[in-house]
């Protein structure tokens, strides 16, 4: 519309500039952590972000280990949630008259309002499982923030 004849419509929809950063990233790698042993027993396959709701992993896939015995997990044995991340600019430039400039910007955070889990409980406590006094063992405890909308206006003299 920048080009186009039309006075309002060049005025309104032309020259407006779109920016935009995409955040990806694989999770970190996470150790089960249990009480004295440092690690439980590895029963099964964690099946690591394939579980329903907030759920991060299967907790049956481990147990604690036998008393005065070391457990046989990995030291890392499935990754925590990853990320990707859209945010999106759009600004224009006003030029009211001399070296003046008016310049109006949008930014969204996270555009897409997508659920980005953060934290996942990883402590196995317990005798006999690792959810006995841990309820919360595998579910999702955090989530990064939701979209943010910042609207600005500068004026540039």
């Amino acid at each position: 519309f920048r080009t186009s004849g039309e006075g309002v419509l060049k005025a309104m929809l032309g020259g407006w500039q779109v920016a935009g950063i995409i955040t990806a990233a694989s999770g970190p790698a996470a150790r089960i952590r249990f009480l004295s042993t440092g690690r439980p027993d590895q029963v099964g396959d964690p099946g690591a972000g394939q579980q329903p709701g907030l759920l991060w992993f299967r907790p049956d896939a481990f147990q604690p280990p036998p008393p005065g015995m070391y457990g046989t997990a990995p030291v890392a044995p499935l990754r925590l949630p990853g990320y990707h991340q859209w945010d999106i600019s759009f600004s224009k430039n006003f030029y009211p008259g001399g070296q003046t400039r008016l310049q109006l910007r949008a930014d969204f955070i996270n555009a897409f309002n997508q659920t980005q889990f953060r934290g996942v409980n990883t402590f196995c406590g317990g005798v006999s499982s690792c959810v006995e006094f841990n309820r919360q063992f595998g579910t999702v405890t955090s989530m990064r923030a939701p979209r943010e909308i910042q609207v600005g206006v500068k004026f540039y003299w």
